[in-house]
């Protein structure tokens, strides 16, 4: 599927350590119990495509902390992947160029090449295509996470692919400095339409996300978190209030790089 989008990395982030081994395997254990073992599990799906790629006859250990939520579309198992991409390359001394990783985080997903990149970006093809952007990031991100998670798989099965003008949204986006946060109004999600009618409850939150004070508020990608935009850290918290006890809710901000290396 062909996208238009901007991805932007905030500071919520899951921690990774990677340990080398000398037989070739994937030792991975985990905090989250729920996540898949086989080829569902992007980590895993990483580490083997180095094998393919490369003459490797070594293996990992993997031990993944989770605190992005699973199936928000808050792109937790992309970042995992890239970061498995990233991390390994300098375990393994492979040396390989930033166009090589990116290569192989496309083979991974449509959004993985995005956290090899980092910061604000412009995306479109199947996400791969990306060109930095100019954005105004002086703001807090406050996220609400339901209970419930949302296929990605399906909501691009249903949904209504020919919503937004693609060119004239490009040409909008790599036009403005993005120095306002009333710039951001222009902003929409089509999987919104999709997603608020089989989920009404989050087109509630979001309601209440820009009646409590927020300058935008969206769905993540097909979700099914939601989030919105504050100017500072005081409405963002009184925000919060509002809906702590009943949802998960992350109070994040934009970075312009999501990868720390600890040796």
């Amino acid at each position: 599927h062909n996208i238009v989008t901007i991805f932007q990395q905030i500071d919520l982030k899951d921690d990774i350590e990677l340990k080398s081994i000398p037989s070739k395997k994937i030792e991975f254990r985990s905090n989250d119990k729920t996540l898949p073992t086989d080829e569902q599990n992007l980590c895993l799906r990483a580490v083997k495509l180095l094998w393919q790629n490369y003459p490797l006859n070594k293996g990992v250990e993997i031990f993944l902390n989770k605190n992005i939520p699973v199936g928000a579309g808050l792109g937790g198992g992309s970042s995992n992947a890239a970061v498995i991409l990233l991390g390994l390359n300098k375990l393994w001394g492979l040396n390989l160029q930033k166009s090589e990783l990116l290569w192989l985080a496309s083979q991974l997903g449509s959004d993985v090449p995005f956290f090899i990149e980092g910061g604000t970006v412009l995306a479109t093809g199947r996400g791969e295509i990306m060109e930095p952007i100019k954005l105004n990031t002086n703001f807090y991100v406050l996220l609400i996470v339901p209970s419930f998670a949302i296929s990605t798989k399906w909501a691009y099965e249903h949904i209504n692919l020919n919503l937004t003008n693609s060119n004239n949204f490009i040409k909008f986006l790599r036009s403005t400095g993005w120095s306002k946060f009333k710039d951001f109004a222009n902003l929409s999600n089509d999987f919104e339409e999709l997603i608020f009618k089989h989920y009404p409850i989050l087109s509630e939150i979001k309601v209440r996300l820009l009646n409590g004070g927020a300058f935008y508020a969206s769905l993540s990608g097909s979700g099914s978190a939601m989030y919105g935009l504050f100017e500072n850290l005081d409405a963002t918290l009184t925000a919060r209030h509002e809906f702590q006890g009943k949802y998960r809710t992350f109070i994040a901000k934009p970075v312009k790089w999501g990868f720390e290396q600890i040796i």
